[in-house]
């Protein structure tokens, strides 16, 4: 693998961190690896997050919330372990 160096402004560094954080990377190497891979392999929107997790209003919030309360699906426990599993999965990331 070759190792590849940039500097950046810390302004731009800062937006990075931030969208590192927003698509569910663990570091900004991480978030700008997967962009670099996408671009090289032509696919678009890999980073995007999944459209039924953007929320526009608080109503839209909200209605989301009661329609989650009012199926049948399983509840989900959050325990240390299932942090623990989930924040390994996301430091991982998806497989290209």
């Amino acid at each position: 693998m070759t190792r590849l160096i940039i500097n950046l402004p810390d302004e731009v560094k800062s937006k990075l961190e931030q969208r590192a954080i927003d698509c569910g990377r663990a570091t900004v190497e991480q978030y700008v690896e997967e962009l670099v891979l996408a671009d090289a392999e032509g696919v678009d929107g890999i980073l995007d997050s999944p459209s039924e997790l953007e929320i526009t209003s608080q109503d839209e919030l909200e209605k989301r919330l009661l329609q989650r309360l009012a199926d049948n699906r399983p509840d989900v426990e959050c325990t240390p372990e299932f942090w623990k599993t989930l924040r390994n999965r996301v430091q991982e990331g998806p497989t290209l």
